[in-house]
């Protein structure tokens, strides 16, 4: 239930596997290669079963990652929305959907409509 490790095992898992592809040999992968990393490719191994298996586990993994951060963001969005409070970090940005909207009097603040 950590953010840190788990994000840390998302991203060696990915890298793990976009390596094997990179080297697998499949000419698909190998046209971004230099001339030299293509002489290092694996000729004698078919790496499809585990590719399959780190792309299902870093899946896993992402998955966990949104768990624990829904965990941690929840408490804070729901007391946030039911106090009003302003999220730290968030206080200059502008709801998504609103538009500012001119007012005929002039002593009212800037106001917002969907």
């Amino acid at each position: 239930e950590d953010f840190e490790m788990t994000s840390f095992w998302l991203s060696n898992t990915c890298r793990l596997l976009h390596c094997l592809k990179q080297y697998s040999g499949d000419t698909g992968f190998m046209t971004q290669n230099t001339p030299k990393q293509n002489e290092h490719c694996l000729k004698n191994f078919d790496l499809v079963e585990y590719l399959q298996v780190l792309d299902d586990l870093s899946i896993q993994i992402y998955q966990q990652l949104i768990k624990i951060a829904e965990g941690v963001l929840q408490p804070m969005i729901v007391t946030a929305v039911l106090e009003n409070e302003s999220i730290q970090g968030l206080s200059g940005i502008k709801p998504m959907g609103y538009h500012k909207r001119s007012s005929s009097r002039e002593d009212s603040e800037n106001t917002y409509s969907l």
